[in-house]
């Protein structure tokens, strides 16, 4: 399947679902790359991110986690927002068990959708490379280990060359990523202290 036509396909079921997409010519929007909003029915891409399409692909399998697996998007999505919001500098009282229960599920959400999106990008043989993607997913997904320790994105891609190429080449399973430790149990979270500077 072409990208247009994936694009196609992605705007048909959102206006089967009455989800409004939004695929956006810059590089970010409200400094980030994408969303899927279930309570606005909105997904969204900055299509001209460096990784615009593999956005598109990934908050539609977030749109698709929605629509076809309710329960477990509604278990998992109010602490990913409540993770959220804490990092925008709201919940200050929030408790350490708390924040560590929505950056749980904040991480078992998107681990899913990463999977769903390598499913997605094979059944449907689009054009990205899935090493790639599968390495910068799991950047993706350590990544919030910084976003817990600083409260913020870092301010570097997390996608440079330093960090990719130390990635594992399979999405490994939900307990090495709330540890942050690769497949061998070594720390991958130091990786992303040299972008916050």
């Amino acid at each position: 399947m072409t990208r247009n036509e994936f694009i196609g396909k992605v705007a048909g079921e959102c206006i089967s679902n009455d989800v409004s997409l939004k695929i956006i010519q810059k590089g970010s929007v409200c400094n980030y790359s994408g969303w899927f909003d279930a309570n606005r029915k909105e997904l969204v891409c900055a299509y001209k991110s460096p990784n615009g399409f593999e956005t598109l692909i990934h908050e539609y399998n977030h749109f698709i986690q929605w629509k076809d697996n309710h329960d477990f998007w509604k278990k998992c999505d109010g602490y990913n927002n409540l993770f959220l919001a804490w990092k925008e500098g709201f919940y200050d009282d929030i408790t350490k068990n708390k924040l560590t229960r929505a950056f749980n599920k904040a991480v078992e959400l998107e681990r899913d959708c990463e999977i769903q999106s390598i499913k997605c990008i094979k059944k449907y043989n689009l054009d990205v490379d899935v090493k790639k993607y599968i390495k910068e997913a799991n950047s993706y997904l350590f990544s919030y280990h910084f976003v817990r320790n600083n409260r913020d994105w870092p301010n570097k891609s997390i996608y440079t060359e330093p960090i990719v190429s130390q990635m594992p080449e399979e999405i490994l399973p939900f307990e090495n990523y709330k540890k942050g430790v690769d497949k061998d149990g070594k720390s991958v979270i130091v990786l992303y202290e040299r972008l916050s500077t």
